[in-house]
């Protein structure tokens, strides 16, 4: 099977990982994978945020079951709040 490269940029809480991290997935994996792959390269313990986060490219925030056909970079936006 065909596997694309799925770069992430961390944002926000993110931060503490770094300023991003390259996952290698299977060709034609959706968002929700993306984010299961995430939490297996950056801790379990890390699953609500991940969840609660979204993924957009450069345009777009992108649902959980968009399909991903090639190898790209991704951004993580995790929730926030302010007055």
């Amino acid at each position: 099977m065909d596997n694309i490269t799925v770069g992430i940029r961390f944002f926000g809480a993110f931060r503490t990982f770094g300023k991003d991290v390259v996952l290698s997935l299977p060709l034609r994996s959706n968002i929700l994978a993306v984010k299961q792959a995430l939490i297996a390269k950056i801790g379990k313990d890390q699953e609500l945020l991940v969840n609660d986060s979204v993924l957009a490219n450069s345009v777009h925030i992108l649902p959980e079951a968009y399909v991903l056909e090639e190898n790209c970079c991704l951004s993580i936006l995790p929730p926030v709040c302010g007055g």
